[in-house]
């Protein structure tokens, strides 16, 4: 047990190098900084970091009549996957990349469950009700439905939006 007395240092714990942890990504602002919290983490822990894209119908063209309805969502997958390669590129970690096509907070638990991460990584996109009614809350299912411990990552823009707020919050 390390020594908790005012002022001691805390030293990081390093894993086996086996460890591995799952970070869900898409196009939102919250899911990009989820990728740099995550990676942040697998340096620390000597993890792998699993990225995983989940494709839904916001990598479509909402025209569904256009002849190249397919050939634009392969572009628009592709183009994440880019995204997401430009966020990781500079971070010394290993990391990997898979898309999988089904409901978001199930793919994430399976992978999770399939891999062992140690925990999963996902961003608080703020989705509009309809959204969360038609789809749901992926960061609640995935607390409320599966074992693996999930860290809810903000939306950058969300300290912008209620930033008054929570500086009263903090410093009460």
């Amino acid at each position: 047990m390390p020594d908790l007395h005012p002022g001691a240092e805390l030293q990081p714990r390093r894993t086996d190098g086996n460890a591995r942890l799952l970070v869900g990504y898409d196009q939102h602002p919250a899911s990009q900084q989820a990728v740099l919290v995550a990676a942040r983490l697998a340096q620390s822990l000597d993890a792998h970091l699993t990225v995983l894209h989940i494709v839904d119908l916001e990598d479509y063209p909402v025209d569904t009549d256009r002849a190249d309805w397919e050939e634009v969502a392969d572009q628009q997958i592709a183009l994440e996957r880019e995204q997401a390669s430009a966020l990781l590129e500079d971070k010394p970690i290993r990391w990997s990349y898979a898309t999988v096509r089904g409901r978001p907070a199930e793919e994430l638990a399976k992978v999770a469950s399939d891999l062992d991460v140690l925990f999963i990584v996902v961003g608080a996109t703020g989705k509009s009700l309809v959204r969360r009614l038609t789809h749901g809350s992926v960061p609640q299912s995935l607390s409320t439905h599966q074992p693996k411990p999930v860290l809810v990552v903000p939306d950058p823009s969300a300290s912008r939006v209620h930033g008054d707020r929570w500086h009263t919050l903090r410093t009460r």
